[in-house]
């Protein structure tokens, strides 16, 4: 359970520190009021009735949020890297040095983590760490930064980072055996480290002290600190019996103590072995922990074919603030980039997190309140058939900026495909010279069946028996004239049908009959068949293969209005 009262009762080996914000509600906590949601500060990490950090540690699997919104996990400290160079809180960020090295036990931080909760549209921030002993005195203290802070170890520095205004110092002196002699609270005011407030623990026993930093907010408790009195076991650190005061734990509410550190982005679990502010700090622990977020969602659906090697893709999706306070200057960039020439549209949200409705507006958006969502829809023009696709959103919190992508695998482009084909013939006798010719005339029709458009469309005809199969048609049929250079529009598009036309000279090995049984050599019953088949070229984007036709058949007479004799059964 949170303790209630201001003083000793419970004292734990943990920091764990409860931010508030400044997001606005009518309801106001104190840092160790038992009744919000968050992590429980009683000198042990089971939980009883809320989460506690065997919650996070989930028995070392992923990292278990519990209630929260965002955790850090439990960070083990695993390079050893302690601060060198006269690396001082009171220097900013980017006069800190440090190096691989070792530090006293009692300053040697072992673990670190943080969890946020909404508490009633407040944000609350929970942080923990445990060292190795509680011998002598020492300052275990954490940092919270508004930027993103991290560790350079090639050049053993932070680089050019530096502090945000606001930036909060919570320090807490320990006296021998590890009970809380004082808590502190710093603010960094853009050139220094400020003292807030400090105040002393009377009792000289272990347990929770708290302070109020703001008499002004109408909330008792600003900051609380609390170490452990008993042995508890962390699941995480072998586990091992704590030693009475290794686990601390402090309670913050920052829109109390500083109200213009609206985003946190990382922090840092320190040690230093003297309370001086002005000592060099030993140990440190640093890791992210954004509580400003930004997420975005993607799909990429219903691909056009535009031309013969460019496809176009709708892309769409959802943009959410997953942080307590308000993010500005919203921007998406896509790979690959949107369509020439146009702009991610932006829209309200379904319930299913895609655009509904009529746009609102173009991105960039201005802004967007915590816990809000807008979102998107765009195209691409790809010359590749199922492509992948990122997006890629920024924004702007308190000064940090924030990022998110996310990926989606288009799907590919497969059209319905086919060709079809009529055809008719005709006999006719042709006086040339001294001779009479017979001429077989053909003609019909050829469709595109497809949903693309097709080119290089080609009829071949033979009126050999033997070619029955489109395969041999086209192999050892001829080309029908006009035919090779004909283009189809798309099924059910203007020009997606074509006209053809061609004749040949039978011989007599093209003469055949209707029916078993007949005279070929009876005029009557004499007649010719040919056979076509169509092909055509599909866009260059499905490969650039081909589609065939069915074989279709035309029989015409020689004697158009002869009357064959029916063979006798």
């Amino acid at each position: 359970m949170k303790t209630l009262y201001k003083t000793a009762i419970t004292i734990c080996c943990s920091i764990s520190i409860l931010f508030f914000l400044g997001i606005s509600s009518n309801l106001a906590y104190a840092v160790d009021d038992p009744t919000a949601p968050g992590i429980e500060l009683d000198g042990n990490s089971f939980p009883d009735a809320e989460d506690d950090w065997d919650t996070v540690w989930n028995g070392g699997g992923a990292p278990d949020p519990g209630n929260a919104f965002v955790t850090s996990g439990i960070v083990a400290d695993t390079d050893m890297y302690v601060f060198r160079k006269g690396s001082k809180d009171v220097r900013d960020i980017d006069q800190w040095a440090f190096e691989i090295g070792s530090s006293p036990p009692k300053n040697d931080i072992e673990h670190a983590y943080c969890s946020a909760y909404n508490q009633s549209g407040r944000l609350a921030i929970y942080c923990g760490a445990n060292r190795a002993v509680t011998n002598g005195t020492a300052t275990t203290a954490f940092w919270i930064f508004g930027n993103n802070v991290t560790a350079d170890e090639v050049a053993g520095d932070f680089g050019s980072t530096t502090h945000a205004v606001g930036d909060i110092y919570v320090a807490v002196d320990h006296d021998n055996g590890g009970k809380i002699g004082e808590i502190a609270v710093f603010r960094w005011n853009g050139s220094d480290l400020i003292e807030l407030d400090r105040s002393a623990n009377l009792l000289e026993i272990p347990g929770t002290f708290c302070m109020d930093v703001n008499t002004s907010d109408g909330q008792p408790h600003d900051v609380c600190a609390t170490t452990n009195a008993g042995n508890p076991s962390l699941p995480w650190d072998s586990p091992q019996a704590q030693e009475p005061g290794a686990f601390i734990e402090i309670g913050i509410d920052i829109g109390a103590v500083s109200p213009s550190l609206t985003c946190v982005s990382s922090a840092m679990a320190t040690d230093r072995a003297s309370t001086s502010i002005r000592a060099q700090t030993k140990n440190f622990l640093l890791f992210p922990f954004n509580v400003c977020g930004i997420e975005v969602s993607k799909r990429c659906i219903s691909p056009v074919l535009i031309n013969p090697t460019t496809l176009r893709y709708t892309i769409e999706g959802r943009v959410g603030n997953t942080g307590f306070g308000e993010v500005t200057s919203i921007t998406l960039v896509d790979n690959p980039t949107i369509t020439s020439g146009t702009a991610f549209a932006a829209f309200a949200c379904d319930s299913n997190g895609f655009p509904t409705g009529t746009t609102t507006g173009n991105y960039p958006v201005a802004s967007l309140a915590a816990n809000s969502e807008v979102c998107y829809r765009a195209t691409i023009d790809s010359t590749s058939n199922a492509p992948s696709d990122t997006v890629t959103v920024t924004a702007s919190a308190a000064g940090t900026t924030l990022t998110e992508t996310a990926t989606a695998n288009c799907p590919p482009f497969s059209p319905t495909t086919g060709i079809s084909l009529t055809k008719a013939c005709a006999t006719k006798l042709t006086l040339s010279s001294s001779n009479i010719t017979l001429k077989v005339n053909y003609n019909g029709k050829v469709s595109n069946l497809s949903d693309v458009p097709l080119t290089n469309v080609t009829v071949y005809e033979s009126h050999d028996p033997l070619d029955l199969t489109a395969p041999q048609i086209v192999a050892n049929g001829v080309v029908v004239t006009g035919t090779g250079a004909i283009s189809l529009a798309k099924k059910n598009a203007s020009g997606d049908m074509a006209t053809y036309s061609d004749s040949y000279v039978p011989d007599s090995s093209s003469i055949t009959v209707a029916a078993i049984g007949q005279d070929p050599t009876d005029p009557e019953c004499a007649l010719f068949k040919d056979r076509v088949v169509a092909v055509g070229k599909l866009p260059t984007i499905l490969g650039g293969g081909f589609v065939t036709s069915l074989p279709t058949e035309a029989m015409c007479k020689l004697c158009p209005n002869g009357v064959c004799p029916i063979p006798a059964p």
